[in-house]
Formats: structure tokens, sequence, C-alpha cells
């Protein structure tokens, strides 16, 4: 077969949508060019409808099967100027998937499992909502000064904190901040002390700035 020209086929928006829908079926979710901040998002919405908070009695299911079978809906609108893979990647996942849950829902989620947390020096730290607890990992010395775990779902759930070196290696991970201070940071600042001499190790790390 010999190709003299090729012509990209101008198809209704309708007709791409549909298209493209048809197309994404025959993918699992998971290879779905979905991207990182909606990901993301979706982690931090189905673990907030795991905690059985009144606020998500009304959810429509987050499972993969269900946000597959009810595309149409939440993705549909998205999909009419995609003319290729590229396009279908750069869609905003983010809005499309918000289409899926009810009104004022990205309010609840905002509030109740926020994207990030900010440590003591200010710096928001992204949290990661993909296991059973959400998981604030932060370079220890930005902790310094905070008496106890932050806390997402109202004050109700203490996250799970990573403490980096400040190489963001892993130090030590604890739901319990004020034990931490109390008893593992001595031994931890005396391996640091050595590993990182310029750095900053307080001997009080809740009175250090």
């Amino acid at each position: 077969l010999l190709v003299l020209q090729t012509q990209p086929l101008a198809l209704p928006a309708g007709d791409l949508s549909a298209h493209w829908l048809s197309f994404l079926q025959t993918l699992p979710f998971s290879q779905w060019p979905i991207s990182e901040s909606a990901q993301q998002w979706l982690a931090r919405a189905r673990w907030l409808a795991a905690q059985n908070q009144p606020i998500t009695a009304n959810w429509p299911p987050l499972d993969d099967a269900a946000l597959q079978a009810s595309s149409a809906d939440w993705l549909g609108a998205f999909l009419g100027r995609c003319q290729d893979w590229t396009d279908l990647q750069n869609i905003d996942w983010h809005s499309a998937l918000a289409q899926y849950l009810p009104y004022g829902a990205a309010n609840s989620l905002n509030d109740l499992a926020p994207a990030a947390l900010p440590a003591a020096t200010g710096n928001k730290v992204t949290l990661d909502y993909s296991g059973d607890q959400p998981v604030m990992a932060v370079r220890l010395q930005e902790m310094f000064g905070v008496a106890s775990t932050p806390c997402v779902l109202n004050g109700q759930q203490p996250v799970l904190v990573h403490l980096l070196s400040p190489a963001r290696r892993p130090l030590a991970v604890t739901q319990d901040l004020a034990s931490f201070w109390q008893n593992a940071y001595i031994e931890v600042r005396k391996d640091m002390r050595g590993q990182y001499p310029r750095h900053y190790w307080p001997e009080d790390p809740l009175a250090a700035e």
C-alpha cells in the first residue's frame, strides 16, 4: 500500500465524543490518560467516601467500573475537540471528574480532605490519600515547632507523618508527633548531626524555629 497523502478527518464534536467514549470502553480504566493532579483528586474523593461521613452519603460510587460505565455523563462534554491521544491527555481531567460528584462536593472535599497541609515553614506539603491513611511526607526540619500531629477530617483524623532527612530520605514514620519529639527525636538528632553537621538540629525541637 502506497500512501500518497493523508488528511485529518473532521468530525462533528458529538461524533468525536462518541468515538472517544467507545474507544475508552475498550481500555481498562487504569490505562486512561488521567492527569496526575486528577488522580490525586480522585484518591482524595475515594478516601473521604470511605470515611462514612454524612456529607458523602449521596455520592455515587467511585470505583473504576462505576466511573467507566458513567463516563458519557462526566467526560463526554470534554471530548468534542480531541483529535488524537495527546489531546485526550491534555483535557481537564480534574474538572471532568468533578462533574461526577453532586454540586458542592468539591468544597466538602477541600474542607475535609485537603490536598495539602502547611509545614511550620509555611510550605504547603501535598498529602497522599492513596492508602488507608493520608500521608504527609515532609523534611523533619520543616516540622520544628509543631507540637501535635496535623489532622484532616475537621481534626478527627491525624495524618501519617513521614519525616525525611535533608536529602528526603525516610527517618521516621509517626502518627503521634508529640511522642516522636519526646522519645525518638533524641536518637535521630544524634545520627543527623553526624550526617548533616551544617544543618540545624536543636535539642528542643518544639522551641526551635
